[in-house]
């Protein structure tokens, strides 16, 4: 039975929603990149800046090897893509001729045993994206355009730190970061040990 008109309505308003939040720091990160060096960041909102100068992507090249690192990834990515799309697509096909009781089963069976891992690999990477934010955030915009659009809490754990001197402040940062990650991580577990109560028979 399809979904009344109004819960596929806002279906779509919160899948816009969570796209306008994943795509807005990547579109100031772009735009920031096309200011011209020196200046100061602007004080509000600056959609494409004048004049635009692309002379900071020449100055990357000349900064980084970044040729080079195209290069291993093209060979990593035109090795391992194909091969997962191959294997992936023919378990798919294997579970997808399977009985459906039968692949109820496997599934059942399945996601207990690899409950364990998924764990840690959900744990590990809620940790990594407190820091992940870091690099892209110093090296593409600076701290953010407008400012401190991409002050993130590791840019200003280290701004803090290693620019203002200002060590306290940077300390109580790191301690509120550590406690928010590790609420999160106590608050999956416990989600993910009901979940697995729940494939045990």
């Amino acid at each position: 039975m399809p979904d009344p008109p109004e819960r596929v309505w806002w279906r779509h308003l919160a899948g816009v929603v969570v796209l306008a939040l994943f795509v807005t720091p990547i579109f100031f990160m772009l735009t920031g990149s096309l200011r011209e060096a020196g200046l100061p960041p602007p004080r509000g909102l600056e959609f494409l800046p004048t004049p635009l100068a692309f002379d900071n992507y020449t100055r990357a090249f000349n900064l980084v090897a970044i040729p080079r690192q195209i290069l291993n990834s093209a060979i990593v990515v035109g090795i391992a893509v194909p091969l997962t799309v191959l294997f992936a697509s023919w378990a798919g096909f294997a579970m997808a001729r399977l009985p459906r009781r039968t692949g109820g089963v496997l599934v059942g069976v399945s996601l207990p045993v690899m409950a364990p891992t998924l764990l840690l690999l959900l744990f590990r990477d809620t940790i990594f994206s407190f820091q992940a934010s870091f690099v892209p955030a110093l090296i593409v915009t600076d701290g953010g355009s407008p400012p401190y659009a991409t002050t993130y809490l590791p840019l200003f754990i280290d701004r803090n730190a290693f620019e203002y001197l200002r060590y306290g402040y940077a300390a109580a940062a790191t301690l509120v970061m550590f406690v928010v990650t590790a609420v999160i991580v106590v608050i999956q577990y416990r989600i993910v040990k009901r979940w697995r109560k729940a494939f045990v028979v």
